[in-house]
């Protein structure tokens, strides 16, 4: 195993795929997608897989200052 310096997402990427990564300190990553406001409304753009996989049944709501977003149950 060797020694790798991550310091950016395309290092991350740049792992070897089917091998095991060994992270001492931890990963503090953050996430964020593209997220644009027009006419009261707030739309948040996500890369096309992850919304195929969330679908459009989806609710959201307001909990302490964080947005959450929850599947619509029948």
């Amino acid at each position: 195993m060797r020694k790798v310096k991550i310091e950016s997402v395309e290092d991350l990427e740049a792992l070897p795929e089917d091998e095991w990564v060994e992270v001492p300190e931890g990963l503090h990553a953050k996430f964020v997608y593209s997220i644009d406001r027009e006419n009261n409304k707030l739309t948040i753009v996500l890369p096309e897989e992850i919304a195929k996989r969330i679908g459009n049944r989806l609710f959201a709501s307001f909990d302490e200052g964080k947005i959450v977003i929850s599947e619509i149950k029948e």
